[in-house]
């Protein structure tokens, strides 16, 4: 079931009210709040609003729940946060945020308001290695600090490919293991074509999916097709899959992708309809939307009637004002049994703020590149200053945040093949050695 998570998601976690997420993917790139701190760094200026009122829906109306307020840094980010109900008790929570060079939370800190006091409630660290998440600890506070839940990473490399990642996770008493995961590569492809998931059972390693036969969309990171066979061990019972994925690029903003997935027959190989999973991303640039914005629509094959039937559906409703600032976001399901959508949450912005994200190393760094032809058809052609470029890592990202491309040794004269691409508009991000960054918004045509 997918969740659109809230404000108060770090909250819960801080108080242990909910377990620690699932971080099957962590090992290729952090999601969630550091994917969007990712995007963060793309942007010069900012739009961002400093209050949001969520509301739920209950007895055919609206109904106010919590009102936050956000006060941010020089690079866009969220540093503190301040949260109110809205009736009830009122009570109050403040968030506070801290940040490693690379703009990758280290520290979020929740305090409660008593009396005239804040009072430390809880807190998540984080660190990392390299771009992945190394270790994530969920402390409460008791007169002094003491950790309630925890995942920490351990990676195995070769030739900068992670081969292995091994997840331990913190039960409230000791770290045990927890999850295993191993990639194969063809050639020097730096993207995985076989991965295997192990989960910790009986003291051993025991396999419950592989996934074989990974084929990606040009030289981009987004997926074309995979096989994944799944074991539950509960069971016995093992089944496999296959998934077709496909892309439509309605507008600059506005991106489908389709999850075509088929039940294999384990003994003659056949293949037929399963499910069918439709994702339109809606939101562009506003970083400070806690989910990315879909409308999101899961159906099952009935092999009786050969008709896809509705299993789950969400969609969200965006209201912008004339200059395009979000005035909110209604969110809504499918209610099988009022054959209807239906209102689950509503969140409304105001108070907008321009924020300039720049630095002296981001100047430096902007000066010494220059990209050309842009609009561009084939191949994009990048031009460095060397003598105020030593060393400088490149990432192209479609407009809805999804990397296309990435390069670790940028030189002066390199090119980047955007012949395969949709046409629309990407950004270019130049990170330099010294924790520089700059962007261009480059046109495919």
């Amino acid at each position: 079931m997918k969740k659109h998570f809230t404000l108060l998601f770090f909250g819960l976690i801080l108080l242990g009210l909910t377990s620690a997420a699932s971080a099957q993917n962590n090992s290729q790139s952090a999601t969630g709040l550091f994917h969007k701190t990712r995007l963060q760094q793309l942007e010069t200026t900012l739009r961002v609003p400093q209050q949001v009122v969520q509301a739920s829906f209950s007895a055919n109306q609206w109904q106010d729940e919590l009102r936050t307020t956000y006060t941010y840094n020089n690079r866009g980010l969220v540093e503190g946060q301040l949260q109110q109900e809205i009736g009830g008790q009122q009570s109050q929570t403040r968030f506070n945020y801290t940040y490693d060079a690379q703009d990758n939370p280290t520290e979020v800190v929740v305090q409660g308001l008593q009396g005239q006091n804040w009072v430390n409630l809880g807190k998540t660290t984080f660190t990392y290695e390299g771009e992945n998440l190394k270790s994530l600890e969920i402390y409460i506070w008791t007169g002094s600090w003491v950790l309630l839940q925890g995942m920490r990473y351990t990676y195995t490399f070769d030739a900068g490919r992670i081969t292995e990642m091994v997840r331990e996770v913190f039960d409230g008493t000791a770290w045990g293991n927890s999850e295993r995961e191993t990639y194969t590569y063809t050639g020097t492809d730096t993207r995985p074509s076989g991965t295997i998931t192990y989960a910790w059972s009986s003291n051993a390693w025991q396999k419950t999916a592989e996934e074989t036969q990974i084929t990606y969309v040009g030289g981009t990171d987004e997926r074309s097709s995979y096989f994944i066979q799944v074991y539950d061990l509960l069971t016995g019972i093992t089944a496999k899959y296959k998934h077709e994925l496909q892309y439509t690029q309605h507008s600059s903003d506005t991106r489908t992708t389709t999850d075509n997935v088929f039940h294999v027959d384990l003994t003659n190989g056949n293949t037929s309809p399963y499910q069918r999973i439709t994702e339109t991303i809606l939101t562009t640039n506003e970083t400070f939307v806690e989910d990315p914005t879909t409308r999101y629509l899961l159906e099952t094959y009935n092999s009786s009637n050969q008709q896809w039937q509705r299993t789950e559906e969400e969609q969200a409703i965006i209201t912008r004002e004339t200059n395009g600032d979000i005035a909110q976001i209604v969110y809504q399901e499918y209610d099988a049994s009022a054959g209807a959508m239906v209102n689950t949450l509503r969140l409304t912005y105001s108070d907008y703020v321009n924020i300039t994200v720049s630095s002296v190393e981001d100047d430096a760094l902007a000066a010494a590149m220059l990209v050309y032809p842009n609009p561009v058809q084939g191949e994009l052609r990048i031009q460095l200053d060397g003598t105020k470029v030593q060393r400088a890592s490149l990432k192209v990202y479609s407009i809805t945040g999804q990397q296309v491309y990435q390069q670790q040794d940028v030189r002066n004269g390199n090119t980047v093949n955007m012949s395969h691409l949709p046409s629309g508009v990407y950004l270019l991000q130049l990170s330099s050695d010294k924790d520089a960054v700059t962007t261009r918004k480059i046109v495919k045509r």
